[in-house]
């Protein structure tokens, strides 16, 4: 996860070689699959943007399934599981791929023994980064997240999703901008899909963080990506989409 939106420009100069000569052998809207390495770290690009609408989301759905018990997972044992496919490579990176399915949560005893194994080790690392125990008294949790790339295990990504005691609040819960009905994973798809990027900035004027919604710009001088605040009527009018 990153810090902050320049750390991630930072880490763009590392791979962006990598992308161009991908995005050079390749037409503008080709979905044939970039070299695994590439693959690897847009798909962390992607999952890292959309850390702020995976809380909320993920949050919304344990709440529906499990009511407001904290923590709402247990990770040693449970999952979340998305599927995704490329679906552009040469698009904004946090369009680059589209949410197929999602799981959760997911018992880590159904998997097979290589992805209990890689599970097993990632929720160790989580649980010696933070004092869980400590955080989960404050109200801060953490659950593991795993996405694979056409439901294989290329290009696996695998991330710490914060939740926290607000996002299992029936009072604070987001209204979705996809219809009743569709699948609880479908806000997070509706985001990538419109290149949708939720940011808590610091407000001077309010004297609070607050809630901004934008999207991915790059630069026609040095390729790197930044983040815009949105200007779009629509998004400003729809002001629950921010909040996702």
């Amino acid at each position: 996860m990153y810090c902050s939106l320049s750390c991630q420009k930072q880490d763009w100069k590392r791979h962006k070689k990598d992308c161009k000569a991908h995005q050079a052998q390749n037409p503008q809207g080709s979905t044939s699959l970039p070299p695994e390495p590439v693959l690897r770290l847009m798909l962390h690009d992607f999952v890292n943007l959309h850390q702020r609408a995976l809380s909320l989301v993920i949050g919304h759905h344990l709440f529906s399934t499990r009511g407001d018990a904290f923590p709402p997972m247990d990770i040693k044992n449970d999952w979340v599981l998305f599927n995704v496919k490329l679906r552009d490579p040469n698009a904004s990176p946090a369009s680059t791929f589209e949410i197929t399915n999602g799981i959760a949560p997911l018992p880590i005893a159904g998997m097979s023994v290589k992805s209990r194994r890689q599970l097993e080790a990632f929720a160790e690392g989580l649980a010696k980064k933070v004092d869980l125990e400590e955080k989960i008294n404050a109200g801060w949790s953490v659950v593991p997240a795993m996405f694979l790339v056409d439901n294989m295990s290329l290009g696996v990504c695998m991330v710490g999703v914060e939740i926290t005691r607000s996002h299992l609040d029936s009072a604070l819960l987001a209204p979705r901008s996809v219809p009743t009905g569709t699948p609880w994973w479908e806000q997070l798809e509706y985001n990538a899909q419109r290149g949708l990027v939720s940011l808590i900035l610091w407000n001077e004027a309010l004297q609070k963080f607050v809630m901004e919604v934008g999207t991915m710009k790059q630069s026609s001088k040095d390729d790197n990506w930044h983040w815009e605040k949105s200007e779009d009527d629509e998004v400003r009018e729809r002001q629950h989409v921010a909040r996702y």
